[in-house]
């Protein structure tokens, strides 16, 4: 085995696909196959299932491809340490997995400000519920996520990088409009059609812990729609097929065009953070290291999360 056969492999197994990862190792197609054949020659094992359209790896590919990742991490540690300056010579590709919100709102930014000091860089973007990131980075699928649950297992880091609440909205009709300026009792929303986040998503988990510190349970929510998808959940309140429990960034974007009414949760339960998430014993690449150094002083300097107060109302 040599660092050229399993470059080649990793990123064929990441990027699903022989002409992305020469693209990314500036080599051609064949060469990367021929890379991939002599690692399997010489194992003496099949790494890549490639029966069907899309390439994946094979049971053990997915064995090699967690040994891999660390050997090449760990060797891409020890040339930016003798380098000195960050740079390893190689073309470097940032996998991260967030859920809807920081993936809509928080990312798209950020990694805006990180490209003009990185711009040998290329990002890969995994947008999935909460419990899905924690997953995906427990499985070594993704270096780093970016979720609304904070893991409380041992085997993960995870660090507070910005801080929302949580809101109700309403389509913007004139029955949703006597209640402006009103505390409204969650015994009187909770009747309304509730278009729904799906199981896993930390929007949903929050929202029920609000609910319970009312003796209210889940099965009263009068759910319409369980949808998995921020954009389709809050085009559907605003086509008035129901109201939902959101994040005040996201409602905010949406209100500016008075297409929706929102109401503030004023208990501080409501209030929610999100967290960038890593493997505590895992080496991560230098540049997935550069990223959450950036990320974290980035968050110091104020909230990830811009800040619009129009059209707000308090329940």
């Amino acid at each position: 085995m040599d660092f050229r056969q399993m470059e080649a492999f990793v990123n064929v197994v990441k990027l699903k696909s022989f002409s992305k990862a020469a693209d990314v190792l500036f080599l051609t197609q064949p060469t990367i196959s021929s890379h991939i054949s002599g690692l399997e020659k010489e194992l003496g094992v099949v790494l890549i299932d490639r029966a069907n359209k899309e390439i994946c790896a094979t049971k053990q590919g997915r064995v090699l491809y967690n040994y891999a990742k660390e050997m090449i991490n760990m060797r891409e540690t020890a040339l930016s340490t003798l380098n000195g300056d960050g740079n390893t010579g190689f073309r470097d590709i940032l996998e991260i997995t967030a859920s809807s919100v920081p993936a809509q709102y928080i990312l798209p930014g950020i990694l805006f400000e990180f490209s003009q000091t990185n711009r040998h860089s290329k990002f890969i973007i995994d947008q999935t519920d909460s419990r899905q990131v924690i997953r995906k980075v427990s499985d070594n699928e993704f270096e780093i996520g970016i979720t609304g649950l904070k893991s409380n297992s041992n085997r993960f880091v995870s660090e507070c990088i910005a801080e929302d609440k949580l809101v109700l909205i309403t389509p913007a009709s004139e029955r949703y409009a006597q209640y402006f300026n009103t505390e409204l009792n969650p015994d009187i929303f909770i009747k309304e059609q509730f278009i729904y986040r799906e199981d896993g998503s930390a929007t949903r988990k929050k929202f029920e812990k609000y609910l319970e510190s009312y003796g209210i349970g889940s099965k009263y929510i009068n759910i319409i729609a369980i949808v998995n998808n921020t954009d389709i959940v809050m085009k559907s309140v605003v086509s008035g097929l129901g109201v939902a429990i959101v994040s005040k960034i996201v409602a905010q974007q949406f209100a500016q065009n008075n297409d929706i009414f929102i109401f503030e949760l004023k208990e501080s339960i409501a209030e929610r953070k999100f967290y960038l998430i890593y493997p505590q014993n895992r080496t991560l690449s230098p540049l997935a290291k550069s990223f959450s150094v950036f990320l974290k002083n980035r968050c110091r300097r104020g909230n990830l999360l811009s800040s619009y107060e129009k059209n707000v109302y308090r329940v």
